[in-house]
């Protein structure tokens, strides 16, 4: 059996994403252009490989610099502590025949921000027992996105993941910890602004899912003030 286990094709196929310790190196890939899936294709043949679980992800970058097309598959595999690395590592390992230092092609962030972000390497070089969203309750009123393929499912995957907690109602137990609500649609505040103050008054915040996804291919916690919806009287 290989040391190279392989998931091919699975942009559109959610990462199950390997928990328990172990040597095997086995990669996802998302958003790759034809002539990179042909390397990839390349590499399937050269060595050997079957599916299992995901270790690292094979992305797109710029050649240049290292940012990765933003995609649900690069933020899951952030939350999940693995090595986002470039195709370009595969070609040097086809190329030499053998393992390459995979550092110098470690994806750096994503391609919507133009400064260093370290994401990746941020969430790779901490505890792998570290709690993101530790403490923190989340009640989820998304619309789902199908554009990026942001399922209600998936979001609460990558909180749960970080150990935030999924909850269905605000009770007074909760309200003594910090609680964030998430929804996509305006109307879901304007329609229940009887209650806006009240929540807010408890510490509570309006968030669109986009500060959890931010926040996590940073992998730093994002200012609520940019996701924030807010009811006007």
């Amino acid at each position: 059996m290989s040391i190279f286990d392989v998931i091919s094709n699975t942009d559109e196929i959610p990462i199950r994403f390997r928990r328990g310790a172990n040597k095997s190196i086995v990669f996802s890939v998302t958003c790759l252009e034809r002539y990179q899936s042909d390397i990839v294709d390349e590499f399937l043949r050269k060595f050997s490989s079957r599916v299992t679980q995901t270790t690292h992800l094979i992305t797109n970058d710029d050649k240049h610099t290292l940012p990765s097309p933003l995609s649900i598959e690069l933020i899951e595999a952030i939350a999940n502590h693995y090595f986002c690395v470039s195709y370009r590592w595969l070609i040097d390992y086809i190329k030499y025949d053998r393992i390459v230092d995979k550092g110098a092609f470690e994806i750096e962030g994503d391609d919507t921000d133009c400064h260093f972000q370290g994401g990746p390497k941020r969430s790779r070089s901490i505890d792998k027992r570290h709690s993101f969203f530790e403490y923190i309750c989340f009640i989820i009123k998304c619309t789902e996105n199908n554009e990026i393929k942001m399922t209600n499912d998936r979001l609460q995957d990558l909180i749960t993941v970080g150990h935030g907690r999924i909850i269905t109602c605000v009770t007074q137990r909760v309200c003594l910890i910090n609680l964030k609500l998430l929804f996509s649609v305006i109307n879901y505040v304007s329609e229940r602004c009887h209650n806006y103050d009240q929540c807010r008054s408890l510490g509570i915040h309006f968030v669109s899912f986009g500060w959890v996804l931010e926040s996590v291919v940073k992998y730093r916690p994002k200012s609520f003030s940019l996701y924030e919806e807010l009811h006007y009287n």
